[in-house]
């Protein structure tokens, strides 16, 4: 990991602020499908689509002038994911 956290959304900050050009589309991709495809669960979790569960939360605030997560920002799960 990149951040002492082990927290995705902490290791996506640290990466936003290291290496601004890499955007948020490409670093919530590599969070989310391409952590599930390495775990060999990307059919099941890892993007929103019809038959996965994937779990859902919520950032708050965002930056979505400037597609950015904030060093403030709280993290709550609405759904979890369903692994069964």
């Amino acid at each position: 990991a990149s951040n002492e956290q082990l927290n995705i959304v902490a290791e996506i900050q640290c990466l936003q602020a290291h290496y601004p050009l890499l955007s948020l589309e490409k670093l919530i991709k590599a969070a989310t499908y391409n952590g599930a495809k390495f775990l060999g669960l990307e059919k099941k979790i890892g993007e929103i689509t019809i038959n996965k569960a994937p779990g859902l939360v919520n950032i708050f605030p965002f930056d979505a002038n400037n597609k950015r997560i904030p060093s403030n920002a709280q993290i709550r799960v609405l759904v979890p994911a369903c692994f069964d």
